[in-house]
């Protein structure tokens, strides 16, 4: 009977032990009051909730927190106020378990003794007032910027120098900031609050001012540049500059990060340049790549200065603009140019195309940049002089042409040392072709352009030609022709020299005429009419001739005829002697297969002979002995005069004395023998006359 009480009483203690832990779970999943005694008075408590230094709280944010109080067989969940103080109720006094929790976090967990009704509590909790600043980079605050803090699942939001009342543990925050164009920065992360978190500061990495100076290459402001420069972030544009006004570019609250600067020049781009901009400085100085001045000094292919007006240049900058410039000084001046590669083209008026062509870097870092450019052109100048003259000859022409334009035309109406002429610049190696003429004759040469002076020498010779006879004595009074496919020159020889002027160069061909009768043809080489000097010789000569009597005394008046037979005639050449006895016949024409003969006559003598070409002199023996003014005789005719002279003597002796024996007689018969003496008389005077006659006739005959 013990046994089977003590096994009831065993039962009934299980199933109270099982009720009161159902009570306890259903309090513990609903928030409501269990009373072990439901007629019992319950009692109540004020909780004033602090933080964690005890400081009050005025209002909390988003949601007020609740109380868990639990008791024996008493458990309950209690609501509070938004400035954390809160009313409970309990049916017993006694220490009681008290929980906290706000925003999911449990703020306070502990035991209170709550011994009267009435009574007030006071209880730290773990939380805290915070201060959320958002600041740039250089830490300057960003004014009621917007902080999403997060406690999860709860989010809050506060602006930046809020002071805000936080749960204790990890609490993460986003911040958002929009910037120009929609570009949005965002910053986010965690931090853990704890009772000396007395704020938490969120920097945005960004500039509260950014100022980006544009300057050209020498540190020289890029204001007054014809361009324009834009500013770039993530891809965004956010700014420009017009560089004629300005060249400065600022920006507030400006994220940190690459920019990408875009320069234009005249509207197209000439650069991108990228800046990082960090925390370390707002302030950056962009140097662009433009140089304020570009100075080109253009130099030909012999590295001096191309200096010509008819010259244009064409310059092609590396962003394709076309620039164009005469080259009057030979410099080219730009302003605000981009470094890079250039083009330069120089084109002629002259010739009407482009003569020469470079590329070329401009690089540099002074805002003036000097650059020399080498084109491939010389400045070719011409000189036309005659090579064996001291002048080109009157009605001489010359002209000069490349890459077929007519560059040089002259025409000289009297003679000139040279014809010279500028061409100005030509391509390198161009042919230059140079033509010369004069009348018939023409000379032309290709010539390659290589600077400087381009000479010709005309072959045209000044030329001195001597004629001299076979004794080596000057030839005069005969007829010199000089002819080739560019001279024909005829003149009369009166001295040691022919000069003659401008003789285009050829083989020469030379002739002498003396008395009608070709005694000189020379062929002269062009290489010997070179030389200029020229000699002649002539197939003529002095011819002397000495006529003497028979005892050797000159015989004075005699007429002596030289007969030349040739193939080109007959020449006749006559001269007298003098008191001397000496004919000197000049100019004697002796060519080739010629015949010689002499003839001298005097007072009815003769003499006939041949001479020979290599005679110099011949002398003739004349058949006189008797030789008076009065009568002249040979020696036959002296020795039958003798004889004559003793008939007649004796004669006259007979006579004389027939005279003086008929003396007598004569007184007797005068007449008759006066008729007799006059007929003597009269016949010799007929037979004297009748000789001289026929004398005469034959001279006539012989000299013509």
């Amino acid at each position: 009977m013990g046994t089977l009480r003590s096994g009831a009483l065993l039962a009934v203690l299980v199933i109270l032990a099982l009720a009161v832990k159902a009570a306890a779970v259903q309090s513990a999943e609903k928030p409501t009051s269990m009373y072990i005694f439901s007629n019992q008075t319950l009692l109540n408590a004020t909780v004033h909730l602090k933080t964690c230094k005890g400081e009050n709280v005025i209002q909390a944010p988003l949601q007020p927190p609740t109380i868990l109080l639990k008791g024996i067989n008493f458990s309950r969940e209690f609501s509070c106020f938004p400035n954390f103080t809160c009313i409970v109720e309990y049916p017993l006094p006694g220490n009681y378990s008290l929980e906290v929790r706000w925003l999911n976090r449990v703020i306070y967990a502990g035991t209170v003794d709550l011994n009267a009704s009435g009574s007030q509590i006071h209880i730290n909790t773990r939380t805290a007032y915070v201060g959320f600043f958002v600041r740039t980079a250089e830490r300057r605050d960003l004014r009621d910027q917007s902080v999403e803090l997060y406690i999860e699942p709860y989010r809050l939001i506060a602006r930046s120098g809020q002071i805000v009342l936080l749960p204790f543990g990890v609490i993460k925050y986003r911040v958002q900031f929009a910037w120009v164009q929609d570009i949005v920065l965002a910053v986010s992360g965690e931090s853990t609050v704890g009772c000396d978190t007395g704020a938490i500061e969120v920097r945005l990495p960004l500039l509260s001012r950014l100022t980006f100076v544009l300057q050209a290459l020498g540190g020289v402001p890029a204001t007054g540049i014809n361009g324009s420069a834009e500013l770039f972030f993530n891809g965004t544009r956010i700014a420009s500059a017009d560089l004629l006004r300005s060249n400065i570019i600022d920006l507030t609250y400006a994220p940190l990060g690459r920019y990408t600067i875009k320069v234009y020049l005249s509207g197209r781009l000439s650069s991108e340049l990228y800046v990082d901009v960090t925390e370390k400085n707002n302030t950056y100085t962009v140097m662009l790549p433009v140089a304020s001045i570009v100075k080109l000094k253009v130099l030909d292919a012999r590295g001096e200065i191309v200096s010509d007006e008819t010259l244009v240049a064409q310059l092609t900058d590396p962003l394709g603009r076309l620039f164009s410039e005469r080259l009057t000084s030979g410099a080219i001046v730009l302003n605000s140019m981009p470094l890079g590669r250039y083009e330069l083209e120089i084109f002629s008026e002259k010739l009407g195309r482009a003569i020469g062509r470079s590329s070329f870097e401009v690089q540099g870092s002074d805002s003036t940049i000097f650059r020399e450019v080498s084109v491939s052109i010389a400045r070719v100048r011409v000189s036309v002089q005659a090579e064996g003259s001291s002048t080109l000859p009157e009605r001489s022409k010359v002209t000069v042409k490349s890459l077929g334009v007519l560059l040089l035309s002259r025409y000289l109406d009297s003679p000139r040392e040279s014809v010279t002429g500028d061409l100005g610049y030509l391509p390198l190696g161009a042919i230059v072709q140079i033509e010369y003429s004069y009348d018939t004759f023409s000379y032309s040469v290709e010539l390659s352009a290589g600077g400087g002076v381009l000479a010709l020498r005309v072959p045209i010779y000044d030329i001195a030609v001597k004629f001299v006879d076979l004794d080596g004595q000057p030839v005069s009074g005969c007829t010199a022709t000089l002819s080739s496919p560019y001279l024909n020159y005829a003149a009369d020889l009166s001295g040691w020299m022919l000069e003659i002027k401008h003789v285009p160069l050829s083989d020469l061909l030379i002739s002498v005429k003396c008395s009608n009768v070709e005694v000189a043809r020379s062929k002269v080489s062009a290489s010997e009419l070179k030389t200029g000097n020229i000699t002649v010789t002539v197939n003529v000569k002095a011819l002397e001739i000495t006529v003497k009597n028979l005892l050797g005394k000159p015989v004075s008046g005699a007429k002596v005829l030289v007969r030349v037979s040739s193939p080109s005639g007959v020449v006749n050449l006559t001269s007298t002697t003098g008191d001397d006895g000496v004919a000197v016949l000049y100019r004697v024409p002796l060519p080739p297969s010629s015949n010689i003969s002499l003839h001298v006559s005097y007072r009815g003598f003769t003499y006939a002979g041949v001479l020979s070409p290599s005679e110099k002199s011949r002398e003739v023996i004349l058949d006189v002995l008797i030789d008076t003014p009065l009568l002249t005789l040979s020696a036959t005719q002296a020795l039958l005069a003798i004889l004559g002279a003793s008939v007649l003597a004796g004669t006259l002796i007979v006579v004389l004395r027939k005279y003086l024996h008929l003396k007598t007689l004569r007184e007797m018969f005068a007449s008759p023998f006066e008729e007799e003496r006059e007929s003597l008389i009269g016949r010799l005077k007929r037979i004297l006359e009748r000789k001289r006659e026929e004398k005469e006739e034959e001279e006539i005959s012989l000299f013509g």
